[in-house]
């Protein structure tokens, strides 16, 4: 048990048990307390990046420009390309069964072939070291 927890939930009669009386005014005393772990749902957090422009008084037009990261009109982040990795690469998941975990339980679509172009750039990425 924590002694942190993140949500305490309170339960406190407010009519007796046995005459039906109304008891939720009276002081109460502390009998015990159960905890459950769980983990908290995991859904895909999209981030739009939008690009302007403005017109100077010259006439001249200039255009804000992506993150250096960000070529393509979608994409996916460093999150997901570690998790991707680590399931393939540590944990020996086939990537059919890896594209499947990430719809079903992630709600996060995919295709193989992401997967396959993911694990090329954390190649790229590692082959430094």
């Amino acid at each position: 048990m924590t002694q942190t927890p993140d949500e305490i939930v309170i339960y406190t009669p407010d009519f007796c048990g046995k005459c039906g009386s109304d008891i939720h005014q009276l002081h109460s005393e502390f009998v015990g307390k159960r905890q459950v772990i769980d983990i908290p749902v995991v859904q895909p957090f999209y981030v739009e990046h939008q690009v302007y422009k403005k017109t100077c008084s010259c006439g001249h037009q200039t255009c804000g420009s992506y993150p250096k990261n960000i070529n393509a009109p979608i994409s996916y982040g460093a999150n997901t390309e570690s998790l991707i990795g680590y399931l393939f690469a540590r944990q020996y998941v086939p990537f059919n069964r890896i594209k499947e975990m990430l719809n079903d339980t992630f709600g996060l679509p995919i295709s193989e072939g992401g997967i396959h172009e993911l694990l090329n750039r954390l190649s790229q990425k590692a082959a430094p070291a």
